[in-house]
């Protein structure tokens, strides 16, 4: 288990191996409803460069 500051640096890296410059492109799916449910997911979305992001309940 990881606290909150450990875990949106670990989603920030991971990100952050599938954009290595500005000329890569990639997906990223989250399936975890709790980005978008819980308070302290805008942490998570923040942690990352602006992009697109699209929700699908």
């Amino acid at each position: 288990e990881y606290s909150l500051p450990e875990a949106v640096l670990r989603f920030k890296q991971g990100f952050g191996r599938l954009i290595r410059s500005r000329k890569d492109t990639g997906i990223i799916a989250i399936l975890d409803s709790r980005i978008i449910n819980r308070s302290y997911g805008r942490q998570f979305l923040n942690s990352i460069p602006k992009c697109e992001i699209i929700l699908d309940k």
